[in-house]
C-alpha cells in the first residue's frame, strides 16, 4: 500500500504570546495591536496566528488581574497550548488603534491589546482553529509556515 501524499500550504505567520494566541484562536479577540504596520502584502490575505513557546511571568501577571481574568475565562475554551500554530486568520485592515478605540471601549477586545496611541490595530477576521494545534517553531516579525493542506477548512 502506498502513502497518502500530503500537500502543504505556505502562509505569512505571526507569533503572539500567550493567552493571546488563544484569545484570537477562540474568537474573542479581533484585534492583534503591534507597534509596526502590518505589511500592504498581507492584507486581504491568510496569516497563521503562532502562540509563542513561552508564557512570561510578567504576562501571567497581566492574564490574572481580575478584569483580563475575568474575559479570559469567558473567552478560552480549551487548553493553551505553546509553540505551534493555533489558527489561521485573514487580515482585513491594519489601521491606528485610534481609529477603533472609540467602537471597542468598555469590551474584552479593549481589555486583551495595548491601545496605546501611536501603535497599530490589525483587524482579524474568518478565524479558523486548529485542533490539535500544529508544533511550529516561532519567529519575531513576519515569517513563513507550511500548513498541511487538510488542516486549511475554508483557505
Amino acid at each position: 500500500m502506498g502513502r497518502a501524499l500530503v500537500t502543504f500550504m505556505k502562509l505569512k505567520a505571526i507569533s503572539l504570546w500567550q493567552p493571546w494566541a488563544c484569545l484570537v484562536a477562540f474568537g474573542a479577540k479581533g484585534y492583534e495591536t503591534r507597534s509596526w504596520p502590518a505589511p500592504e502584502s498581507l492584507i486581504g490575505q491568510r496569516i497563521a496566528i503562532h502562540a509563542a513557546k513561552r508564557w512570561t511571568p510578567a504576562l501571567r501577571r497581566l492574564s490574572q488581574t481580575p478584569l483580563f481574568a475575568k474575559y479570559l475565562d469567558e473567552a478560552v475554551h480549551g487548553p493553551m497550548v505553546f509553540g505551534g500554530i493555533v489558527a489561521v486568520a485573514t487580515l482585513i485592515e491594519c489601521v491606528r488603534v485610534e481609529h477603533v478605540i472609540d467602537y471597542i471601549a468598555g469590551t474584552a477586545e479593549e481589555v486583551f491589546g495595548d491601545y496605546s496611541h501611536g501603535r497599530w490595530a490589525w483587524s482579524l477576521s474568518c478565524v479558523e482553529s486548529f485542533g490539535p494545534y500544529l508544533p511550529c517553531v516561532g519567529r519575531q516579525g513576519i515569517f513563513t509556515v507550511e500548513i498541511p493542506e487538510e488542516k486549511m477548512k475554508g483557505a
